[in-house]
């Protein structure tokens, strides 16, 4: 019915967030966003568009564990992020540094660093991980675990900003993951290697950043970590991302759509 009313493109994300990330990037007077409230509606609408023929629709998804499990796209009009989502791929961008420089100390985070002896990035992202190779696992074995099992603050430590592991591995053995610790840390290192940006959640690591600021990265943080490193991205990094590039194969592919401004 859209089609009827508009003869330019459409991008159809899964949810506000997306909306609001893209927006302001692509061309109004071409492209309209479309919500399509999930992954799974928005890999169903892009089937039977494809079914039915209608050109110049393109869906944007988040890749979850798509790129570890080594799926891909089901379709020429579909596009996964780089990463497992679009907050991955913000905190693994220079967004990250300029989030940090308005919500968090320069003291601090220089004195974090020189005790980690590695970036906030570095340990952000090791933190995630914690959380994103038991997600895997679960999947890997068919375990459904109930939302919630896994909430990131309940499990990190206000004042060091450390995660308290043996809690997190107990929770995991008590959700049927595995029988024992032993077992469940048996079962962890053996899964295969993987780019740890495809393993770790998004969500995860925007909870685990506002955390840290609030108490050893800073003293304060952002109410909207998410909001924060949307607005914090910069179109040139992003430019350089699979995602962009692969919009840009798909206006080639799909003239006269288009998406992107010139």
């Amino acid at each position: 019915m859209m089609r009827t009313s508009f003869a330019g493109s459409f991008m159809l994300v899964e949810g506000k967030q997306d909306s609001r990330f893209w927006g302001p990037r692509v061309r109004k007077d071409a492209c309209q966003l479309v919500i399509a409230d999930g992954k799974n509606n928005t890999l169903r609408a892009i089937a039977r568009l494809d079914e039915l023929g209608i050109q110049g629709v393109l869906g944007i998804a988040d890749a979850d564990l798509d790129h570890v499990q080594g799926s891909s796209p089901s379709s020429p009009n579909l596009l996964l992020t780089d990463t497992s989502d679009l907050e991955t791929m913000l905190v693994r961008s220079h967004a990250l540094e300029r989030v940090l420089a308005e919500c968090g100390d320069p003291g601090r985070i220089r004195q974090f660093e020189a005790a980690a002896g590695r970036t906030v990035r570095d340990e952000l992202l090791e933190r995630g991980l914690a959380f994103g190779k038991l997600r895997w696992l679960c999947v890997r074995k068919g375990v459904s675990v109930e939302a919630g099992q896994f909430r990131v603050a309940e499990f990190v430590l206000p004042d060091t900003w450390q995660l308290d592991t043996a809690r997190l591995q107990q929770r995991a053995c008590d959700a049927g993951i595995a029988g024992d610790q032993a077992e469940l840390l048996a079962d962890l290192a053996a899964l295969p290697a993987a780019d740890p940006w495809c393993v770790c959640r998004g969500h995860d690591l925007v909870t685990l950043l506002q955390l840290g600021l609030y108490r050893v990265l800073g003293d304060k943080g952002s109410r909207d970590m998410g909001a924060a490193l949307r607005l914090a991205a910069q179109d040139a990094s992003l430019r350089g991302t699979g995602l962009w590039t692969g919009i840009r194969d798909w206006e080639r592919r799909n003239p006269p759509f288009q998406v992107l401004p010139s």
